[in-house]
């Protein structure tokens, strides 16, 4: 069975998480690599083959001993170095037809050294992943052999063509010299590619000696912190530097030939599995790093969002500040008083409340008859918060422009993407500040759903009264009154003073609700109206916030909320597919 194909549907849905990231996150990109050039193909076929890159430093031996290996010249070989700038590769015809047939098997993409020309390795390509491949009968059916240019090259062509080797390889066979070995190209990128366990060979060339040798080896091992699975050496020839001989490395402790133990694949079978631990290693960090990236996003966004908010909280609680909601506290206070009365109590009030519903019943009567008739104008819950939204406005636009727009400073406005800035800047035009004002003004309206958490405190501080001033007479007519008197949601509890009684004031509700508003305060406590308005002013104070920045920022908060949805579902996702690549 291929490496990896109990896992393929996991690793096709990592490639599908991942792929649409790839231009937008640099770790995205990687998982991506690794996936479509790795991970996959290994998954795909009956058994993977053995990629073996053959790497160095400029000059060292490289193309000469690919050459060697492959029983021919294929990749120019030169004594000034650095003839290399494309990948070159040599795998058996068999292995070829598997490639032909099966093309999600490749972990490159193929270009016919023939087709391309003589010349084709000397030359760069816009794609320093494409792999110009000869066939070669000699060679193994499961191994394709690999020529890649200079790591350390002055040229951007020649790095990117050597690096892009490093996804896909299960081996790399370092060539070194005594001018080389303790280069520090050569140990970063030994050190990258050994990061997550992959495994590698040392080719000490042009050595005086094997003391020599093998003291250097060691020395470029201790550096890299890792040891070859096999060193070999082969001394200096001038007859291999002329192209006259071939480049044949022998083991340093004096056993076989670099050839026969990288052609005997069978032998290092175990270096493929090494290698997909390696990969899948590699392929976790990167889906690691890209949850990372994502999350980081997500802060960076919401605090453009949070830096308005906070304007938006100022003056919400203004506006909140003015007057609450009269219907919350009476069904909290109906509520609460129904758990604690007797039966025959809640029966008497299950007559009172049919008749207040009939009451509540005739104003749709009257508006949908033949008759009308017309009210006088009553400030209610809704006037009173657009009078105060109209003078808090100017304010919140002006502070939210010298945060946010487009002369601001503010580290939220500098962490933002381009795009947020972009949007930031169109939303906060002077041109639309009059507008704004009036989409907020006109879209205020309050929800039953928005009075939930409120009611629900009122439920607590109406116990907690109950429980301080005792359950009798008084009580149970207030309950009687509560019941009975229809309170609409636009009802509004106004405290002109901060104290109660004459300052107690119950508008949209009718003189029976302002009546009813200061028996609470007499039966329950004045405290606990005070505590009500305090619960209501900071919960209705963020809502009141959203509703500014969505009126202030209607394409930028839209787009920060979505992204940062759509962001977060992703980096579930990929936790996910860690969680079970994993397993």
């Amino acid at each position: 069975m291929a490496a990896g194909a109990d896992k393929s549907d996991i690793l096709r849905s990592a490639r599908d998480a991942v792929a649409p990231l790839a231009e937008r996150l640099p770790a995205a990109a990687a998982a991506l690599d690794v996936l479509q050039r790795d991970l996959l193909p290994r998954s795909a076929g009956a058994d993977a083959y053995l990629v073996a890159g053959i790497v160095g430093p400029n000059n060292a031996g490289k193309s000469a001993l690919f050459n060697a290996l492959a029983g021919r010249v294929l990749s120019p070989s030169l004594p000034t170095g650095g003839a290399t700038r494309r990948l070159v590769g040599v795998l058996h015809p068999g292995l070829l037809g598997e490639l032909r047939s099966e093309p999600t098997l490749a972990r490159f993409r193929l270009e016919p050294l023939a087709a391309a020309g003589g010349d084709a390795p000397l030359g760069a390509t816009v794609d320093p992943a494409v792999l110009l491949y000869a066939e070669e009968p000699a060679l193994p059916r499961g191994l394709m052999l690999i020529d890649t240019p200079d790591f350390d090259s002055i040229l951007e062509d020649n790095r990117l063509a050597s690096e892009s080797l490093l996804t896909v390889a299960d081996l790399v066979v370092a060539v070194v010299t005594r001018h080389s070995y303790q280069n520090k190209a050569v140990v970063t990128f030994l050190e990258r590619w050994l990061q997550h366990g992959r495994p590698w060979m040392l080719v000490y060339n042009e050595a005086s000696d094997a003391d020599v040798a093998r003291a250097h080896a060691d020395k470029l091992a201790s550096d890299v912190g890792t040891s070859p699975i096999a060193t070999f050496w082969a001394p200096h020839s001038l007859e291999v530097q002329r192209g006259t001989a071939p480049l044949e490395p022998v083991a340093i402790d004096g056993g076989r030939r670099l050839r026969d133990v990288l052609f005997d694949v069978d032998e290092i079978a175990w270096v493929k599995r090494q290698a997909v631990d390696a990969a899948m290693a590699r392929l976790d960090d990167a889906l690691r790093e890209a949850g990372t990236s994502l999350a980081n996003d997500g802060l960076r966004a919401t605090a453009v969002l949070a830096a308005a908010e906070t304007r938006g909280f100022d003056a919400g609680m203004r506006i909140a500040s003015a007057a609450m909601p009269a219907r919350p506290f009476v069904d909290a206070f109906r509520a609460v008083l129904d758990r604690r009365s007797n039966p025959l109590s809640r029966s008497w009030r299950t007559t009172l409340r049919r008749i207040r519903v009939g009451i509540e019943s005739v104003p749709a009567l009257l508006r949908g008859g033949t008759q009308s008739r017309k009210e006088a104008p009553e400030a209610t819950l809704g006037t009173i918060e657009r009078d105060e939204l109209r003078r808090a406005w100017p304010s919140f636009w002006e502070e939210v422009v010298r945060d946010l727009g487009r002369e601001a400073r503010h580290p939220a406005r500098q962490a933002a993407s381009p795009e947020v800035v972009a949007s930031l800047d169109r939303d906060l035009a002077d041109s639309r500040r009059t507008a704004a004002e009036a989409v907020a003004v006109d879209g205020l309206a309050m929800q039953e759903s928005e009075v939930a958490e409120f009611r629900q405190a009122c439920e607590q501080l109406v116990e907690k009264a109950i429980e301080a001033r005792g359950f009798d007479i008084d009580i149970q007519a207030a309950a009687d009154l509560a019941t009975l008197v229809p309170i609409a949601l636009a009802a509004a509890v106004i405290v002109t003073t901060g104290g109660f009684g004459s300052d107690l004031a119950a508008v949209g509700g009718g003189v029976v609700g302002t009546v009813m508003f200061e028996k609470y305060a007499h039966v329950l406590g004045t405290g606990i109206m005070a505590e009500a308005r305090r619960r209501w002013t900071e919960v209705r104070g963020h809502q009141l916030a959203r509703h500014l920045v969505d009126a202030a920022l209607p394409e930028t908060a839209s787009r920060i909320r979505a992204g940062v949805e759509q962001d977060g579902r992703v980096v579930e996702e990929l936790g996910r597919l860690r969680r079970e690549l994993r397993a």
